[in-house]
């Protein structure tokens, strides 16, 4: 069998290429973040184990990246495998990412601040229409206010 950071090099090339920038830059970023990983560019596909994918799971958590970043490294990883399966580089190894997570998950945080701050400039708004010694300047700030937490 193959080295994978190699194949992985040539997928990217290859989605360069044909147009995909987007998609051939996801596939360099997580390219890098393997090699770091490895320490080095040697990574052959017997290599790739569940246990080699929950380490490098847990690297890339402990750099600090949000877990919607580790699964678009993993997903890729799993697609670029899927890839040399198709093309006879690597053997197939039944539920070899099921340990590892490959979903999205949603911030709710920021939503629930996005909500938060509409319903409340919303309600400012009518307040301001129906009481009509409610300063304006205060409306405003609090708009304003909102605006500034839905940045963060």
């Amino acid at each position: 069998m193959g080295n994978f950071i190699v194949f992985m090099r040539e997928v990217a090339n290859e989605l360069r290429e044909n147009g995909n920038q987007g998609t051939a830059h996801v596939y360099y970023s997580s390219l890098n973040a393997i090699i770091a990983f490895q320490g080095n560019e040697r990574l052959s596909f017997q290599e790739i184990t569940p246990e080699w994918l929950k380490r490098f799971e847990g690297s890339i958590r402990a750099r600090g990246c949000s877990w919607n970043t580790v699964s678009t490294y993993l997903r890729t990883l799993r697609a670029v495998y899927n890839r040399a399966i198709d093309r006879r580089k690597a053997n197939y190894v039944p539920h070899l990412f099921r340990s590892v997570y490959t979903g999205t998950r949603q911030i709710v945080g920021v939503r629930w601040w996005t909500m938060t701050c509409k319903r409340f400039s919303l309600q400012l708004h009518l307040l301001v229409l129906f009481v009509p010694n409610l300063s304006v300047h205060m409306s405003c700030l609090c708009s304003c206010l909102c605006f500034v937490v839905y940045l963060l």
